[in-house]
């Protein structure tokens, strides 16, 4: 953890250094902190462009997401099939915590946000097809092949073509691609899709906001712990036995319009809170890095966002 920490601060610092010999400053913020997301450009690539286009016509919030939210994303490995359906049920039945935990939009359309989770919130409307819980995820066949099936009947937004990345018109994946399917082309099929939790190279989980460093370094430890002891990751799977994929949804709902007074699962969410937090602690052997989760105790103590703890006034 001192190892990732030191990387990304020393990163942080140069970025900081860099914007601000032009003026500009770093935001650490879910949503961006002073326009209008229409205002925005977009990044100006091939991907970004045919991603606006087609994503404009499947939800009322694409445009939102494509120029004015940010995350803090981390992807975990897994050994085997069996390793990868156990950590992916894991993380999405952990995403509307790590959602509420990570709140941090102080600003949202350029005026003082005083709602939860807004970036959740807007995930939920941009494309029924390719966001929200993994499809047939707790079903009893769930693996390698249903992620596959996923994927592969939906409509493709981009595709790779002579190396290049293309629109895709839509067209599902066997339209696009013939015969064998290379890296590349798997790696792009798989990087149209955007579930709270995916499958790229590795297992990313996409939930938490872009927070201030203590806060990451408190979401990276968490995830190690808990996803770093099969112990942990078994009592998540049975403490939360039973929840189907609509139940994630609807614990995501809850936490987005009732905060810290969420029933999530049937149960007070500031409760689950402290229940998911002593799992990770008992499985941090360092004092120094349980210390990493204290931000996140204090939340859970005042009931209180990052967005309503952090001073954005400056």
């Amino acid at each position: 953890m001192q190892d990732i920490m030191d990387l990304y601060n020393r990163f942080y610092l140069q970025l900081g250094l860099a914007l601000a010999a032009h003026g500009l400053r770093a935001w650490t913020a879910g949503c961006h902190p002073t326009c209008h997301a229409e205002d925005l450009p977009l990044v100006p690539r091939t991907r970004d462009e045919a991603m606006d286009a087609y994503l404009r016509e499947k939800g009322a919030c694409s445009v939102q997401m494509m120029r004015a939210t940010a995350a803090t994303q981390v992807s975990i490995d897994y050994q085997d099939e069996t390793d990868f359906v156990r950590k992916m049920r894991a993380a999405s039945l952990l995403t509307p915590f790590f959602a509420l935990l990570s709140d941090n939009a102080p600003v949202y359309q350029a005026s003082r946000n005083s709602s939860y989770c807004i970036r959740t919130r807007l995930w939920q409307d941009v494309d029924r097809d390719r966001c929200g819980v993994t499809p047939h995820l707790m079903d009893a066949d769930f693996g390698y092949a249903r992620y596959a099936e996923n994927v592969l009947t939906k409509p493709q937004i981009t595709a790779l073509r002579l190396g290049r990345v293309r629109a895709a018109g839509g067209k599902i994946a066997p339209e696009l691609y013939t015969g064998h399917v290379s890296r590349q082309e798997t790696a792009q099929i798989l990087s149209n899709f955007f579930y709270d939790v995916r499958l790229k190279s590795r297992i990313e989980l996409r939930a938490a906001d872009s927070m201030p460093p203590r806060y990451i370094a408190a979401y990276v430890q968490l995830v190690k712990s808990v996803f770093g002891s099969p112990a942990a990751l078994q009592n998540v799977l049975r403490h939360y036995a039973g929840a189907t994929t609509l139940d994630i949804t609807s614990a995501k709902l809850a936490v987005c319009k009732d905060g810290y007074n969420a029933l999530v699962y049937g149960r007070p969410v500031s409760g689950e809170l402290a229940w998911l937090l002593m799992q990770a602690r008992s499985r941090t052997p360092s004092q120094e890095e349980r210390a990493l989760l204290d931000p996140f105790m204090q939340l859970l103590t005042t009931r209180k966002t990052i967005r309503e703890t952090e001073n954005y006034n400056e």
